[in-house]
């Protein structure tokens, strides 16, 4: 049996460490929605800083639907066939918008198990200051507390009408964490010791792997 963990969560919370404890506890074939955007600004030669690869993947939304990484993903998982079962768990790393946590969910209906990462932003800010990674500058702390609000809030002109349903209502095609955290099974705090975040991670993916089994049998 194999379940799919979805991580979601502001910048620097420590996606990146949850991702590296779970495989260090269980066989897991793992994909970041980030790397794939990677991939796609390097066919087009676009220099890969924070802003423009946010401006890609809001592009690929709007022109291919607001899941289409997270679909694209998919495609990747089920290329895999039969061996995909030689996995206790699939990773989904930078789950950014809320249609991405939709489309995995609707295709893997509870064997999906999406984990929303936070911290408190000056401890995120620190880590800011102490990584260094291609395309992102330093920062004061106003101009990060306000990138992290804009990304965890969404923006205005990310947003369009739904004109394919009935019902109307708005597509927001951006990144919008706070409708991601709303999509969640668990929301970490990553500010305790690396040995105690481990400790929880581990737990909760045994105890959704249990849950699975349960209701299979």
């Amino acid at each position: 049996m194999v379940i799919y963990v979805g991580l979601s969560g502001t910048m620097l919370s420590g996606k990146g460490l949850i991702r590296e404890i779970i495989k260090k506890n269980f066989k897991t074939y793992d994909i970041g929605l980030s790397d794939m955007l990677r991939e796609e600004a390097d066919r087009r030669g676009i220099e890969k800083t924070r802003d423009n690869l946010r401006d890609l993947a809001d592009e690929l939304r709007l022109k291919n639907g607001p899941g289409i990484l997270a679909e694209l993903a998919i495609k990747k998982f089920q290329s895999l066939g039969d061996k995909v079962l030689d996995y206790d768990v699939i990773v989904i790393d930078s789950i950014r918008n809320p249609w991405e946590a939709e489309a995995l969910r609707q295709t893997f209906k509870r064997y999906f198990y999406l984990i929303f990462v936070d911290a408190d932003v000056k401890t995120r800010y620190e880590r800011a200051l102490q990584r260094k990674r291609e395309g992102e500058e330093a920062v004061d702390f106003e101009a990060f507390r306000k990138s992290d609000e804009i990304e965890f809030k969404g923006r205005e002109d990310r947003k369009i009408e739904d004109k394919e349903s009935e019902h109307g209502g708005t597509i927001d095609y951006g990144v919008n964490l706070s409708a991601c955290l709303r999509k969640a099974n668990v929301r970490i705090i990553n500010e305790g010791s690396k040995e105690e975040i481990e400790k929880k991670v581990v737990s909760l993916i045994k105890k959704r792997m249990e849950e699975v089994k349960e209701h299979i049998e």
